[in-house]
């Protein structure tokens, strides 16, 4: 089961989206993700920065009052403003 983590790690995927078709459900991978992550000693937010990528917002300071909105997939809308 690890072979499908790193593979899981390597495709920028959701878990939901990665176990699509797969053998074994979202819950049963979660567990395996979760008992590799503890083995290797490796924080969730650790094999999340090939998905998310920093922002630097001080460039941007002095143009508007909104700096960033964002959706997400789930459909949570978040504005930050100056």
């Amino acid at each position: 089961m690890y072979s499908e983590i790193e593979l899981f790690f390597a495709s920028g995927l959701t878990q939901r989206e990665f176990v699509k078709g797969k053998d074994y459900t979202k819950d049963s991978f979660h567990y395996w993700l979760t008992k590799y992550r503890l083995e290797k000693k490796i924080l969730p937010s650790e094999d999340q920065r090939k998905v998310f990528h920093e922002i630097d917002l001080s460039k941007d300071s002095n143009r508007s009052v909104k700096l960033l909105e964002l959706t997400t997939r789930s459909g949570a809308h978040i504005i930050i403003y100056h």
